[in-house]
């Protein structure tokens, strides 16, 4: 059946809607017609440096990402491939060494004229990832590493290439490395031809980046980069060098999202960026706290400030850890009041009675997530009790609701109350330490049948087995509502797994996690692959099995 024939305004409508990380969906549309190709590349390019996150592991980065370099590349002008050149002291006999000819060959064959401005589509990059990948090709397309992997290294404490010629023994330092170097070009390029490079992030702390203060320095000295942080919309940070906020500050006013990591005695500095903001609308702040530090004193007053500045145009709202500790009680009423708040994390919650007494006056009337999450001791008493004012508020708006515990918390009470109230409930996350709370668990998603996302986290302690289960599972599952199944640290029999499968794919579950502990890997991929040839399979699922753990198995049923 060939494409419809849509106006390219109503085509750009219907594609804003796809997320821009579902690479497949996006690579199937650039391939109907012309005018499906030009939409769907532009979204395609808009965050190219994503990354995949997968329960219980390390975010798993896709090894093909680095292949979008020499199209980049071509953007740049030859001198700038010249300069690198010059930069490792390669002379043109010894250009094997590093791969910049082939590269200079393939641009002018393959990628002199690029069919898109693929750099003009940018819209969102994460600097840590973006270099990650960077290192990646660099390594992969130099030889220079191969012939000498004995003596070339990256020196951490001033993030300096160090070579020792062989045959004079001499030692030669470069004052930034061709990575870094090449990076800081490519981040520029980015700057200058995109007008939508509004989503700027700084997340992860990738293995072997204990340089931040080089990498910073490199990529903020310039004046098109400072130029470039006014107009930033969203800033996702991890600050690791306390002169970058103060540089941040002037030039960040216009934030309509802002996300920071940053170690205690950076605070005072970040709720003066805070307060610089003229419209936030999200805000997500998270405390830097190292092994065997105590616990930091911050003042209160800048949080009423900060909050209260905010308090009619803020949507979403976390905090973490220890800032509790300096969160007073005209902060907390501070942000109960906050009327426009759609999304609220509270994160390791540690507050005394006589302030959670005070969420009984929240007018949290448009809340349609919340995520709490307990800190390590004994007593949930006084926290479940106040917090179910927290349901009866928003029983009309929630939708995604996440409760972590990490102790044994008796909460099948407050299972029952959400049962009760949240009527649009669509997203489930909740720890279960009981199996009085295993079935107030399923009894609510059976209760509430627009649930979509259902994760169990099991504790420790709780002996669980998906087994004495299935019964209940099966009824859900047949159901047909839910779509996402998560089974955390609960097993399941390898007798009973034919059977799981089989009933989840007919009840549409498009990705499901589970454990087994008795099926070796090579038992479990010859179930998938006999259900792949059976007549189970007529409602055109496609499983894909991703080994986590030992016994830990993460499939998807994605509908073709």
């Amino acid at each position: 059946m060939p494409a419809p024939d849509l106006p390219n305004e109503i085509l750009q409508q219907i594609f804003d809607n796809i997320d821009k990380s579902s690479f497949s969906t996006l690579h199937s549309i650039i391939l109907v017609n012309r005018s499906w190709c030009q939409n769907g590349i532009s979204r395609l390019w808009a965050q190219p440096f994503s990354i995949v996150v997968l329960p219980k592991i390390l975010p798993i980065i896709p090894r093909n990402i680095i292949s979008i370099f020499p199209i980049y590349l071509s953007f740049l002008d030859s001198e700038t491939i010249t300069e690198f050149k010059a930069n490792l002291k390669i002379t043109d006999s010894d250009s094997s060494c590093f791969q910049i000819s082939n590269l200079q060959a393939k641009r002018k064959s393959r990628f002199d004229h690029p069919l898109f401005d693929y750099p003009s589509f940018l819209q969102q990059i994460d600097l840590s990832v973006f270099l990650y990948h960077l290192f990646s090709w660099v390594k992969k397309n130099s030889r220079w590493s191969n012939k000498f992997s004995g003596v070339r290294k990256l020196v951490k404490d001033n993030f300096r290439r160090i070579q020792r010629k062989g045959n004079q023994g001499e030692e030669v330092k470069y004052d930034t490395s061709i990575e870094m170097r090449l990076g800081e070009r490519l981040f520029l390029m980015f700057i200058s031809r995109s007008k939508n490079f509004t989503n700027f992030r700084y997340k992860w702390t990738l293995p072997n980046f204990d340089y931040h203060e080089e990498i910073m320095k490199e990529f903020f000295s310039s004046e098109v980069v400072t130029n470039w942080l006014s107009n930033l919309s969203s800033l996702d940070f991890n600050f690791q060098l306390k002169s970058l906020i103060t540089k941040f500050t002037p030039h960040l006013q216009n934030l309509n999202s802002l996300s920071l990591r940053f170690p205690a005695d950076y605070a005072e500095d970040v709720y003066n960026l805070i307060r610089a903001q003229k419209n936030l609308e999200h805000l997500q702040i998270y405390l830097h706290i190292f092994n065997n530090y105590p616990i930091p004193s911050i003042s209160p007053l800048p949080w009423r400030l900060s909050l209260s500045q905010h308090a009619d145009t803020l949507k979403s709202f976390s905090i973490d850890t220890l800032l509790w500790v300096n969160f007073d009680e005209e902060a907390l009423r501070t942000l109960l009041l906050c009327r426009k708040l759609e999304s609220l994390k509270l994160l390791k919650l540690q507050l005394p009675k006589e302030r959670l007494i005070l969420f009984k006056d929240s007018c949290f009337t448009m809340l349609t997530e919340l995520h709490l999450e307990f800190s390590h001791f004994q007593n949930y008493g006084d926290y479940l009790q106040y917090l179910t004012h927290l349901f009866d508020h928003c029983r009309n708006t929630l939708e995604i609701l996440k409760i972590k515990m990490t102790v044994r918390s008796s909460i099948h009470h407050l299972i029952d109350h959400i049962a009760i109230n949240c009527d649009n409930l669509m997203e489930l996350s909740i720890s279960v330490g009981t199996e009085e709370e295993m079935w107030s668990v399923l009894k609510l998603v059976k209760m509430r049948n627009k649930i979509r996302k259902l994760e169990i986290h099991k504790l420790l302690y709780f002996d669980c087995r998906v087994d004495a289960y299935l019964v209940c599972f099966g009824s859900i599952l047949r159901a047909g509502t839910l779509r996402w199944l998560g089974l955390m640290d609960m097993k399941i029999s390898g007798i009973y797994v034919e059977w799981f499968l089989r009933t989840c794919a007919a009840g549409g579950i498009k990705s499901l996690y589970y454990e087994c502990d008795d099926m070796p890997e090579e038992g479990h991929n010859m179930i998938v692959d006999n259900l792949k040839r059976e007549s189970v399979m007529s409602n055109r699922c496609l499983y894909r099995t991703h080994k986590v753990g030992e016994n830990d198995f993460w499939v998807y049923l994605d509908r073709i």
